[in-house]
């Protein structure tokens, strides 16, 4: 864990060189307000960029805006992802945090300004976004005990998890600092906070209402069930369903991915999802069994088996070990492949640390 920004050990060169999409751009400052800066990093798998906007905050307003921001940073700063640490402590900073109080926070969980009831759901969303071990049902009964409903647990749920999934899509990617640093870097802006952050706020605290995408069927369904009762469980339906039926890679590739992960995680309930995927696919179970504990199978291509083994080894985090994978593993792939793969790694990951709220079903 980085306690300081300037600690993290972070690659100068993107992976892959931004390219803007004017066209989507101009769409989704439309529908959403605002345009993720990562997304020109995601052109043109399509629902990588539109997962940057559909996952994001506002689908868990069961959840003060402070206290979202909190776990952002929080799981961002013990990722070490330089990008995403950045940017969440430089939102503290427009929500009107002071430096010293933001200080105290990368030292310690006990800040002040934070009640018991916020250090309570800090510690459960550090403990879900390491997994290891995995949180358990005695954790969810502390954050019952603290006071939150069950809407509220599932939303802390989601949004460490799903923190924990960008930190990794950043970092594997490499994407440099967010221009949100900058809100402090002359006179003028810092005389302006006052209206940026009521701005800021309005925005925030509006949700965002996602329609739901026909019945999702495959990895991750049970948890888009279980966060039934909140906004998020449509967007990460949309999420997953645009991913299940992208054409870059093959159903089989995703559902390797996500049994994998699934299993490094130690997720029982994400391998069974995604070993159902893989009987559709003509897999029997010795053939899963197997391909999962030595991640090789005569039924692999060579493809499939550097997938395979990257995506093992996103599982357990250290930033500077997985920017030099994703490095590695880039060598010859298109850059669709490259980024999809990726994608599908990172929300197979997040997907594995949101699973504990089936512990509630």
């Amino acid at each position: 864990m980085a306690y300081s920004l300037e600690q993290i050990d972070w690659c100068d060169v993107p992976l892959l060189p931004a390219v803007p999409d004017p066209v989507w751009e101009r769409e989704v400052v439309r529908r959403f307000g605002f345009a993720s800066n990562m997304a020109e990093y995601l052109t043109p798998v399509r629902w990588l960029m539109d997962a940057e906007q559909l996952v994001e905050a506002r689908v868990t307003p069961s959840i003060s805006v402070p206290l979202r921001a909190f776990i952002s940073m929080v799981v961002a700063m013990d990722s070490s992802c330089r990008h995403c640490y950045g940017a969440f402590r430089s939102m503290l900073k427009i929500l009107g945090y002071q430096e010293g109080v933001i200080r105290k926070l990368e030292e310690s969980l006990a800040v002040n300004q934070l009640t018991t009831k916020e250090q309570a759901a800090l510690e459960f969303a550090r403990k879900v976004s390491r997994s290891a071990p995995r949180p358990s049902e005695s954790d969810l009964r502390e954050l019952t005990g603290a006071g939150y409903s069950q809407v509220e647990i599932a939303e802390i749920a989601y949004l460490a998890s799903i923190n924990a999934a960008g930190n990794r899509l950043a970092t594997l990617l490499a994407v440099p600092p967010d221009p949100l640093e900058e809100i402090d870097a002359n006179w003028f802006d810092k005389l302006k906070r006052p209206f940026t952050r009521k701005e800021f706020r309005t925005a925030l605290s509006s949700v965002l209402e996602v329609p739901y995408p026909p019945e999702f069927v495959g990895p991750g369904a049970g948890v888009v069930r279980a966060l039934k009762g909140s906004p998020a469980s449509a967007a990460l339906a949309t999420v997953l369903k645009g991913a299940w039926d992208s054409t870059i890679t093959s159903k089989r590739i995703k559902a390797l991915i996500f049994a994998v992960v699934g299993r490094g995680v130690g997720c029982q309930a994400c391998e069974a999802e995604a070993a159902e995927a893989l009987r559709g696919e003509g897999w029997t179970d010795p053939e899963i069994q197997n391909v999962l504990t030595y991640l090789t199978s005569p039924k692999l291509d060579s493809l499939e088996r550097k997938v395979l083994a990257f995506a093992r080894e996103t599982v357990r985090y250290h930033t500077r070990r997985l920017q030099e994978l994703a490095q590695t593993f880039a060598a010859g792939l298109k850059r669709e492949v490259l980024l999809e793969v990726i994608g599908l790694v990172c929300y197979a990951n997040g997907l594995a640390r949101m699973s504990i709220l089936l512990h509630r079903c």
